[in-house]
């Protein structure tokens, strides 16, 4: 008898870049959006930017899950992110947004229920990497919506503290 993977749960949500896809399967979740995925395991995230017409000069990008892996709204549009701690105890410890949609306009006629269908996967996604989260209560990101997360801020509610991370903006001179 073969092995047959059941499909697991599906949602989606419309976004600036298109459709967004969330596929829940037991210990394993997938988020697709245009040319690029995002694939969780309770070990790994491997963030895949798709090339249009040969699957084999995807470039991907994995990282262990060695610390938190947080699921962060945006602040004043509502758009998804997904940050990963790197080093957690290492020297070079830090965080870094590995994934991230912005929601579709709400100037659209369809506008508000893309933004409650977005609402909707982002707190099925937030239940499902929850227990990647440790402590983590809640997360949000305030910034411009560049694909690298280079200029956002991400501000994490632990219960009995909030951290603020951010890219330092000036460096020491000398």
């Amino acid at each position: 008898m073969a092995y047959r993977e059941e499909p697991g749960d599906v949602c989606e949500a419309p976004t600036a870049e298109g459709g967004l896809r969330a596929e829940f399967a037991p210990r394993h979740l997938r988020l697709a959006v245009a040319s690029r995925s995002l694939d969780v395991t309770d070990r790994f995230a491997t963030v895949i930017e798709h090339h249009r017409k040969h699957a084999a000069k995807d470039r991907r990008s994995s990282f262990r899950v060695a610390g938190r892996l947080i699921v962060a709204r945006g602040v004043p549009r509502e758009g998804l992110g997904i940050w990963i701690e790197i080093e957690p105890d290492g020297p070079r410890a830090g965080i870094r947004r590995i994934f991230g949609v912005e929601p579709a306009s709400l100037l659209e006629p369809a506008g508000l229920s893309s933004l409650a269908a977005l609402d909707h996967l982002a707190q099925r996604v937030h239940r499902e990497l929850g227990h990647l989260a440790a402590d983590v209560r809640r997360a949000f990101e305030i910034g411009s919506a560049a694909a690298s997360g280079l200029d956002k801020v991400l501000v994490v509610d632990h219960a009995d503290r909030y951290v603020v991370h951010a890219r330092r903006l000036f460096r020491a001179h000398g």
